[in-house]
């Protein structure tokens, strides 16, 4: 490590240097503690505002006069926005301070939010799907990927990846409790009007989350420092490894077909297999999702590359389909068989996105980068929403079985039939960036 990188820098308010802290060529080793958590935070919100609706999109929507396959698609529309978006979001990470960039999310989400809640009020579904895509246009987990490249060296943004998909993972856990517990409340309190009811408050809440979280990110979230990119225009010509990006992004795109159709398939196999009441399956989604969460902080990057990593968990993937087949047993051991299943589904996500995104993150020049893992939040989230959509055409049961075999063996033979591409090239190759 370059003795100049161990030496602690004190921030330098802008206009007080002339080589601001967002200018500089080489990221520091590892981000500011409490700086990462406020980025980390916004993930876990953007990430649950997508879950909390899960446990009630089916009623909500039939309390509108829709059906259980528009359910599926006012989950997937927040994922389906956020990938539109991903390509886009490259122009303004390259102008603006990131911190900047967060708080106006922040209070955009707030925004989409507060409409979800009005959903009832104005009685149709598009006021949800419009909602809904307001929140995902703001999403995604291209923030925080960005905030991690941004800080950490080449050498531990594996490592690093992980606190991503640690976020990620409480946010999946953290929605469906809230949503569980304001069912309870609303219930408990009879609180049914058009404007506040279990439906609905998911969007108040989140809105109130979201304000929150800017007044965080506001006092804790030191700026990243970003690439010099007239140094490295100068520097280099060198182009993005096209080849290898898009090699990788099949592999990026099948984790969360996983995880979208996971989260949809286990709502409604609750109610109409199990027969279980809204709150019931709302507690038994969110324990499963944050079962695994601690097992984002193992350090398997040290020890395994990032396409060995990769086809390792998902051959975990597809060892976790069979405890998703209807054995015909009672209630009690298939629900018990299935959350096994569901853990180590949830285990092996958590490892095959930090894999896969380190893989890309590491293939462009600096110049480069931002704009490439943009697009690569953007096949993420796009995967995330065409598994909820593709969920909500399944029977609860074997349906949801058959498609996970079928696309995890396939990721399987793909990683294979693709090994010789799935290679980092080497850092001293990017010049601008020094080897850690």
């Amino acid at each position: 490590m370059n003795a100049e990188n161990s030496k602690p820098t004190a921030p330098v308010l802008d206009g007080a240097s002339a080589n601001p802290p967002d200018r500089t060529t080489t990221p520091p080793d590892r981000p500011p503690f409490a700086s990462l958590a406020v980025v980390c935070l916004y993930g876990v919100l953007t990430v649950s505002q997508f879950t909390v609706a899960i446990p009630t999109a089916t009623r909500y929507i039939d309390a509108l006069g829709g059906t259980q396959t528009l359910a599926g698609w006012v989950v997937g529309a927040t994922a389906i926005a956020t990938a539109l978006m991903q390509p886009l979001i490259s122009i303004p990470l390259k102008r603006y301070p990131l911190k900047k960039i967060m708080l106006v999310l922040c209070f955009v989400n707030a925004l989409g939010a507060a409409l979800y809640g009005l959903g009832d009020v104005g009685g149709n579904i598009a006021t949800l799907l419009v909602a809904r895509a307001i929140q995902g246009s703001v999403s995604g987990p291209t923030y925080m990927s960005t905030y991690v490249t941004r800080t950490t060296s080449t050498k531990l943004r594996s490592h690093y990846m992980q606190f991503i998909a640690l976020a990620i993972g409480l946010g999946y856990g953290f929605g469906p409790f809230n949503g569980a517990a304001l069912i309870g409340i609303c219930n408990a309190a009879n609180l049914d009007g058009k404007v506040f009811n279990a439906y609905t408050s998911p969007g108040w809440l989140w809105a109130f989350y979201f304000l929150a979280a800017a007044v965080a990110i506001g006092v804790f979230m030191i700026e990243p420092p970003r690439p010099d990119l007239r140094v490295h225009r100068q520097e280099s010509t060198e182009p993005v490894p096209w080849t290898r990006v898009l090699c990788a992004w099949p592999i990026v795109f099948a984790v969360p077909l996983n995880i979208g159709s996971w989260d949809v398939h286990t709502a409604l196999l609750g109610e109409q297999k199990f027969g279980w009441s809204l709150v019931s399956t709302a507690l038994y989604l969110g324990g499963l999702n944050l079962i695994p969460v601690p097992t984002a902080l193992l350090p398997v990057s040290q020890y395994l590359s990032d396409r060995r990593g990769s086809v390792i968990a998902f051959v975990s993937f597809l060892a976790s389909t069979v405890f998703f087949w209807n054995y015909g047993l009672p209630t009690a051991p298939w629900a018990t068989m299935y959350g096994i299943g569901s853990v180590l589904l949830l285990t092996s996500a958590i490892f095959a996105k930090s894999f896969s995104w380190a893989l890309v993150s590491k293939q462009p020049p600096p110049e480069h980068r931002t704009y490439v893992m943009a697009c690569n939040g953007g096949v993420y989230m796009m995967g995330r929403g065409v598994g909820a959509v593709v969920a909500g055409y399944l029977t609860p049961g074997n349906d949801f079985a058959f498609f996970l075999v079928g696309v995890d063996a396939a990721t399987i033979l793909y990683i294979v039939a693709m090994w010789r591409f799935l290679t980092v090239p080497d850092e001293s190759s990017h010049p601008g960036v020094r080897r850690a």
